[in-house]
């Protein structure tokens, strides 16, 4: 099983970024830059969670009056008109936001299997950083908070 943290050490950040300008227009390149940086550095503690990062995508459905999204089983990444949605997973299937969390515990979470298969890595850690950064670039454990 791969976590968060594999991810990160297997994938150079041009390649992430190119998925994060795809789907994200309008994000300051340095301060991704700098957060990857550091996702590469913090030691991972004992993987304290049993939390799957999965990652579903939704489409805009035209023809629905309420603009509800519609679930896209399977999709190309690639389509800008698609909404990803990043959640995370117990083992009993219950779902859990993941964006009040520190940087150092995504890093611990697993990737969904199916998330996996159905997407490049670099897509994958596009929308964890996206959904990572939605209050901002400190979020570290404290022992972290200067790297």
């Amino acid at each position: 099983m791969n976590t968060l943290k594999d991810l990160v050490l297997l994938t150079p950040f041009d390649k992430v970024w190119e998925k994060i300008v795809l789907h994200y227009p309008n994000r300051i390149e340095e301060n991704f830059r700098v957060l990857y940086e550091k996702l590469h550095i913090i030691d991972l503690k004992d993987n304290y969670s049993n939390l799957f990062i999965y990652i579903n995508a939704f489409e805009n459905d035209e023809n629905d009056e309420n603009d509800e999204p519609v679930f896209q089983s399977s999709f190309d990444e690639n389509n800008k008109s698609l909404y990803f949605d990043v959640s995370g997973r117990d083992d009993d299937h219950i779902g859990y936001s993941l964006v009040g969390n520190s940087f150092n515990e995504w890093l611990n979470f697993y990737i969904d299997s199916d998330t996996l298969d159905s997407m490049s890595v670099e897509s994958i850690l596009a929308h964890c950083l996206w959904e990572m950064t939605y209050f901002g670039y400190d979020n570290f454990d404290n022992e972290y908070k200067d790297c």
